[in-house]
């Protein structure tokens, strides 16, 4: 049985690792294609069209602000999601068992595993830490423990006792659908 397990987190392993190097394949033929198009002559432009900038700017405050303010709305949206979305009773109880033998398993000390609550879609998982250096090992945690591709969101507290909530997607669901 345990030799299947190890397979099993292998296979997963070697599956994330396929999609990552194909991510960053796609990620560094895209420089390579701005780099070129920094090095070619600009051609003239359309009458009335703007052109971008080669160079992005660095961010500002405002572009900080509105993304902590798209995060916010995110986080909102799949706590409430998680409150209102439906169980499935043989698929949610099978993750939970899952996820909770897999998270407690690899979790760093002083990280502990709070909740797992399994919807439809949709797993929420929360975390409580002793410092800071475990909140930030979450991630490697959720990577290394995940069966299989899912999107995941991020809720980092700091107020009070340092906790850590992550929305994942159910196999071949997305966080954003309704």
């Amino acid at each position: 049985m345990q030799f299947l397990e190890l397979i099993r987190i292998a296979a997963s392993s070697i599956s994330h690792l396929f999609q990552t190097v194909q991510a960053l394949g796609r990620e560094v033929a895209a420089l390579r294609a701005a780099r070129k198009a920094q090095e070619l002559p600009a051609a003239p432009s359309s009458a009335g069209a703007p052109v971008p900038p080669l160079l992005r700017r660095p961010p500002s405050t405002k572009d900080f602000e509105r993304i902590r303010t798209e995060n916010e709305a995110e986080i909102s949206a799949l706590a409430s999601r998680m409150d209102t979305e439906p169980r499935d009773p043989s698929w949610s109880r099978a993750a939970e068992r899952r996820l909770s033998e897999a998270f407690r398993s690899q979790a760093t000390p002083g990280t502990e595993l709070v909740s797992v609550d399994c919807r439809t879609a949709i797993c929420g998982a929360t975390f409580r830490h002793d410092d800071p250096e475990g909140q930030k090992a979450v991630p490697r945690l959720i990577d290394a423990t995940l069966p299989y591709s899912a999107e995941m969101v991020y809720e980092y507290s700091t107020d009070g006792a340092a906790t850590t909530t992550v929305y994942i997607s159910r196999e071949g669901k997305h966080l954003a659908d309704r």
